[in-house]
């Protein structure tokens, strides 16, 4: 069932499974606070923009002219937009995950049962979680796995992920083999039965989830362009200042065509 709660730990540009959706690598660390963004190598901040104008390298002062100092500006504000983004692409994926499990439990568990309720409300505390997260003002710590530190969506959030996959596995595994040993015992009519409804289900999975998925997908897509916009400032912003050149946080694999998608 871990494929159904995947998304739910997915943020973007700040997570694993992001970066291979979009196709990139983080070379370094990133802290994001209301007054500064930190950029780091391992333990150590290469360099910072404090308010979002004023550029420090390994602690000193870095004098910019004025198109150094709008290049700054605007890779700063780049990196600000994205967080929004990411907050809803998160918001998504964890609808997207609620929806699914949605679907299961009204395949294969009984009318009445309380895990269904439990899971929803778990889904819905998620979701309070992740919007209090992104508005607390917390710092956002991703380090150069794209891993997001944990304390941002408060303590025990992979842990909670994990009862979520346990619990409705443990559920749905009961009931679909107590259907499975019914229809073995039942005869071929009932076992061709059960046959027909699990493919049927199969393929209502698959149609309904494909239709929900594509918000998310555009959203995905949407996300993918920023960060690629985003690496092409920070190739600018090395070029025209030394004291930071040495440094990468972002690495595109391949080109990302940076216009709208319109397919969908």
């Amino acid at each position: 069932m871990k494929w159904i709660v995947a998304s739910v730990l997915c943020l973007s540009a700040a997570c694993a499974q992001a970066k291979e959706a979009c196709n990139m690598e983080l070379e370094g660390g990133l802290r994001i606070t209301k007054d500064a963004l930190e950029f780091s190598q391992g333990d150590t901040v290469q360099y910072k923009i404090l308010n979002d104008q004023t550029l420090w390298s390994k602690g000193r002062l870095v004098a910019l002219n004025s198109g150094q100092q709008i290049l700054v500006k605007e890779y700063a504000a780049g990196i600000r937009a994205l967080v929004p983004e990411v907050r809803q692409l998160s918001l998504d994926g964890v609808d997207l995950a609620a929806q699914a499990m949605n679907l299961v439990f009204q395949e294969f568990l009984e009318p009445g049962n309380t895990t269904t309720q439990k899971i929803a409300q778990e889904f819905t505390l998620l979701r309070a979680d992740i919007e209090q997260g992104f508005a607390s003002g917390k710092p956002i710590n991703i380090n150069q796995k794209g891993v997001v530190d944990g304390d941002f969506l408060g303590a025990g959030f992979e842990q909670r992920i994990s009862n979520i996959v346990e619990a409705s596995g443990k559920e749905i595994s009961w009931d679909l083999i107590k259907s499975v040993v019914s229809a073995i015992f039942s005869g071929d009519e009932k076992a061709s039965n059960f046959e027909a409804r699990m493919n049927k289900f199969g393929e209502k999975m698959e149609r309904e989830m494909k239709a929900r998925s594509q918000k998310l997908e555009v959203r995905g897509n949407s996300v993918c362009r920023s960060v690629a916009a985003l690496d092409a400032k920070e190739e600018t912003l090395k070029v025209s200042i030394k004291e930071i050149s040495q440094f990468n946080l972002i690495k595109m694999k391949s080109a990302v065509d940076l216009r709208a998608n319109n397919q969908h």
